[in-house]
């Protein structure tokens, strides 16, 4: 009798990705051309994780990531020539750094002239393309709580059962996420030791993110697109004008986006959306010297939003040998470009490995 899953030899190599961000899409549509069945597992109910477009009214807003700056030469061409590129527009303003004390500084010319590139119908259009064009099936809702590896397949288990099995996964949600995954996994002690404390060891910053709906237009200090607090000693670490990128906010209103620092964000993930508008809006008004009279307020926690290292490279691909992948920003970094190069990334060594 074979050793292998009988399940799995009706068909060809099967991947499961774990995880709907920008990573997961990411490694799906590089494996869109390989002879592979890819299904993509997202415990929410939408794609794209923190690459997320909120709208209120005729405004829309981005509530997680601001914009993609790709260093990678082939992630510019996957956004400019592969995917189509017709709604892509690249922010016209600088950012702004500010001090502790709320004293701007000059910002970086040379940064600020790199491209700062979003949709006009939001950043949460890159998702949706890389999905339309991976041509994995989706499965949303789908909260993995663990993998159980049997017989030289992969199974993953859920509230919702446990699914057929595969020949490769590759796991992307944040670092704690994805650890707490491991630990409850199957397979070989040593390897699931050595990569759980490897997700474990990376730290997040919790972000609140706050949007002001506002009938004025505020002054936007020295044309600023964005204001960045550099020394992590403001409550906000991130203020952008909405209305200042192309197609985003109708002529005649405003949003402001306040995304608050940790050490602000943390007391707070379980408070009254009131009391952290009432509290987020006071250092907004005290930042820009003005007073912030929003019409309306739309609040997103993102507890895991951006990671202050990365896991070690050693401990993450030990797993490798088993068809295991780690992707996102626990292994790339705290950047939207970053976690879809990893997906890229991690594709290519699945595509070496067939």
């Amino acid at each position: 009798m074979s050793g292998k899953d009988p399940e799995a030899e009706n068909g060809g190599m099967r991947v499961a990705i774990i995880g709907g961000g920008v990573a997961g899409l990411a490694a799906a549509y590089a494996l869109r051309q390989a002879a592979l069945e890819v299904d993509l597992f997202e415990a929410a109910g939408r794609l794209g994780g923190r690459v997320s477009t909120r709208r209120h009214g005729a405004a829309q807003f981005d509530d997680g990531a601001q914009f993609f700056r790709p260093e990678a030469q082939e992630t510019f061409a996957l956004l400019r020539e592969s995917l189509p590129a017709r709604d892509l527009v690249d922010i016209p303003d600088g950012v702004v750094p500010f001090a502790s004390d709320g004293r701007l500084t000059a910002g970086d010319a040379a940064q600020n002239a790199l491209p700062k590139l979003v949709y006009r119908s939001g950043i949460a259009q890159l998702p949706r393309l890389l999905a339309l064009a991976a041509k994995a099936t989706v499965h949303l809702g789908f909260a993995a709580t663990g993998l159980r590896r049997e017989r030289g397949h992969w199974r993953i288990e859920s509230p919702r059962g446990t699914t057929r099995a595969y020949d490769v996964v590759v796991l992307t949600p944040p670092a704690p996420v994805a650890a707490a995954i491991v630990a409850a996994s199957t397979f070989d002690r040593e390897t699931r030791d050595r990569l759980e404390g490897a997700l474990r060891a990376v730290e997040y910053r919790g972000i609140i993110s706050i949007a002001f709906g506002l009938h004025h237009l505020p002054g936007r200090p020295l044309g600023a697109y964005a204001l960045v607090n550099l020394d992590r000693g403001h409550a906000i670490s991130w203020l952008a004008f909405e209305h200042a990128k192309p197609g985003y906010v109708p002529n005649d209103q405003a949003v402001i986006v306040a995304q608050m620092a940790d050490a602000w964000s943390r007391p707070r993930m379980a408070s009254q959306d009131r009391e952290i508008t009432a509290d987020a809006s006071a250092e907004v008004a005290g930042l820009l010297q003005e007073p912030i009279v929003p019409v309306w307020c739309e609040v997103t926690r993102w507890p895991f939003a951006l990671p202050n290292a990365t896991a070690d490279p050693e401990g993450v691909s030990l797993a490798q040998q088993l068809g295991l992948y780690i992707a996102g920003d626990g292994v790339a970094g705290p950047r939207a470009h970053l976690a879809l190069e990893s997906g890229r990334a991690a594709a290519a060594r699945i595509r070496l490995r067939l």
